[in-house]
């Protein structure tokens, strides 16, 4: 083979995009081989704890099986998972290039396709200097993005300039990502979805981490407008905070001079803090949910385009799960117990914006309405002294939970006793399981060998926690392999 396009990424999941972006290239530059090498799921992880969606991730398995189903009827594509087995998660092209040069050091000319967000932060990576001088790169011009434009006024890609080859966007993807995609089938628009990818792609994602949304769980990401701590001013009683929070803090004040600290406190934290230590008004118990409904009312009607944004949420049901144990403004993840009267109020504001109002009774909260001490729970998984260090518990909650976890651990031996047979699971990384108390969790590492196979999970809004697999066999239910 003389010449090879190079197309990196993570394909979370591939598109028909990506195909017509790397078929393109080939045709552009006149290569022999078109090659998509995905990136390992560590750096897919460090990717999509940027958004607020971080269990949405494919594992490297699923993506080499899209990827190839991609590649499928033309043959000159093709898989390299030569990123899988690297420790790396910086996701730098030029680390990729030397494996790859390395592997096809027969190759006349490497080329690597890249999109816009890869061309702006070329310069910057470290071992930029080391860029080879027998690579070249295939860059697409789009609305919106002149490649053009970038190289001329950055003086390091001005530079490489005669090994740039600038190709017109192929017809018929705009819109298209894999980021599209996975909206897409959060919000049950499936006919959006099939649009975006092959027919066995999206039957390969019908089962995977990438699902349908029933419910708001958290005010992060793309739902981060929804807190209180969100920088939105206020104008609140004849004066204007720099978020909800700071109005809602500064509303225990007795007298007006008393505020006005709040209204020059950018941070939402330190605005809470400081609540904490004011003389509270008279009857504040019994006024504040009404104040904070005021206040979230008026966030809302100053600032219409979050108004859109709140009734674009449609029906789904509004709480904040938290592990801070509030259980009057939200819900505690540990337990799924809680009134939610944020989730409410805001549920409530959107139905007068035109939106749906209360929905959350179309959700089932765990043990919401069931004193503790009567709910059944299979034992804790348990806990090596490592777990036990990277949680931040109080001493209480420390002692109760080893006075658990002896209790659970003779539970577990006496089962063990009794010769209950458990079918062994092979797990991987980008398994999805459902916890009896910490709902959905993601396999983000498997070590140990059979009976001693030890788990790393990620949960939402938790510290990453490391179970025992048997224990996960036993306890919880397989959603996705």
């Amino acid at each position: 083979m003389s010449k090879i396009v190079v197309f990196s990424g993570s394909f979370n999941p591939p598109t028909i995009a990506h195909k017509r972006l790397l078929t393109a290239a080939v045709d552009g530059v006149g290569a022999d081989q078109g090659i998509f090498v995905p990136s390992n799921n560590a750096y897919v992880n460090k990717e999509m704890a940027k958004t607020g969606w971080p269990f949405e991730i494919l594992s490297e398995r699923r993506r080499s099986l899209m990827l190839n189903a991609l590649c499928a009827g033309d043959d000159r594509l093709s898989v390299d998972e030569g990123e899988y087995s690297s420790d790396g998660t910086s996701g730098n092209i030029i680390d990729v290039h030397k494996r790859v040069q390395k592997k096809y050091d027969t190759a006349e000319q490497l080329w690597f396709l890249f999109e816009g967000d890869k061309l702006r932060t070329f310069t910057k990576w470290q071992t930029f200097g080391e860029f080879d001088e027998n690579c070249r790169i295939v860059v697409f011009r789009r609305e919106g993005f002149d490649p053009e434009y970038e190289i001329e006024h950055t003086k390091a890609l001005r530079e490489l300039r005669d090994r740039f080859v600038i190709l017109p966007m192929p017809e018929g993807i705009e819109g298209i990502s894999s980021e599209a995609v996975r909206d897409a089938v959060r919000k049950g628009d499936e006919e959006a979805a099939k649009a975006m990818l092959i027919p066995e792609i999206f039957t390969l994602l019908a089962c995977s981490s990438i699902r349908k949304e029933t419910v708001i769980r958290s005010f992060r990401g793309k739902y981060e407008f929804l807190s209180n701590f969100y920088k939105a001013e206020v104008e609140f009683e004849g004066l204007t905070y720099p978020t909800s929070e700071a109005a809602f803090q500064a509303a225990k004040c007795i007298r007006r001079e008393e505020r006005i600290p709040f209204t020059k406190t950018k941070s939402p934290a330190i605005a809470n803090r400081m609540g904490q230590k004011v003389n509270l008004r008279r009857k504040w118990e019994s006024e504040k949910v009404g104040i904070m409904e005021r206040i979230v009312r008026a966030k809302f009607k100053q600032h219409p385009e979050l108004a859109e944004k709140l009734t674009a949420t449609g029906s789904l049901p509004i709480m904040e799960e938290n592990n801070r144990h509030d259980t009057f403004w939200g819900v505690d993840i540990s337990t799924g117990r809680g009134e939610n009267r944020l989730g409410k109020i805001l549920m409530k504001v959107r139905k007068e914006l035109g939106g749906a109002g209360d929905t959350s009774a179309n959700v089932i909260l765990r043990a919401a309405s069931t004193p503790s001490s009567a709910v059944h729970m299979p034992p804790f998984e348990e806990k090596t002294s490592e777990m036990k260090t990277s949680e931040e518990k109080t001493s209480e909650e420390k002692n109760s939970l080893a006075v658990r976890e002896d209790s659970d651990e003779k539970q577990l031996n006496d089962r063990e006793e009794e010769e209950v047979i458990v079918p062994e699971i092979d797990f991987e990384i980008g398994m999805l399981f459902s916890h009896p108390i910490f709902g959905e969790g993601i396999v983000t590492g498997v070590s140990g060998k059979k009976r001693s196979r030890i788990l790393d999970v990620e949960f939402p809004d938790l510290e990453p926690k490391r179970m025992r697999a048997e224990w996960v066999e036993r306890y919880c239910t397989i959603i996705s392999e």
